[in-house]
């Protein structure tokens, strides 16, 4: 995959060992000058595309957003745990929808964000103007744990015909 194809003014910066933890990225990485926007690309994402990444970099450039992340809309009827019971979080059980009646949620799936400096700077993913680019459920697996894995395992060769 040729991600520099394209787009233009890209900076790759080479691999930090510092920025190698399973704690949180070191944002402070990015004090240079030259560098308007930043693209954390989260490697458990083994079915990222060029395009998604094309997507959210025209979406960035275009100045109207200060970060741009991947989602991924769920159909899930969510419930908080309570000391007592459980309560309902996106949903009214006295009107409850059916998946094809309500357009669900768009959860943050990790597979990449794109930020300014500035945020990047202050230790900020996000800031207050976001854009989003919605990534296919089947495209959305995040490698985590070993089921994580296998799951993406099962669903590699179909991928790659898609």
């Amino acid at each position: 995959m040729n991600v520099r194809r394209g787009l233009d003014g890209l900076l790759v910066l080479g691999n930090n060992p510092r920025a190698a933890t399973d704690v949180h990225f070191p944002f402070s990485l990015f004090p240079r000058p030259e560098v308007v926007v930043v693209a954390l690309i989260q490697c458990t994402s083994p079915f990222l595309r060029p395009s998604f990444l094309d997507t959210a970099y025209s979406m960035m450039s275009g100045g109207d957003y200060d970060s741009v992340f991947s989602v991924t809309r769920e159909f899930k009827l969510r419930w908080k745990e309570l000391a007592g019971g459980v309560e309902p979080l996106n949903f009214d059980p006295s009107h409850r929808p059916r998946r094809q009646d309500w357009p669900g949620e768009l959860v943050e799936n990790g597979m990449f964000y794109f930020t300014t400096c500035r945020l990047a700077q202050q230790g900020l993913l996000q800031g207050e103007r976001c854009g989003v680019v919605e990534i296919p459920k089947n495209c959305s697996i995040e490698i985590d744990t070993p089921f994580d894995l296998e799951l993406a395992r099962m669903q590699l060769v179909p991928h790659l015909f898609s």
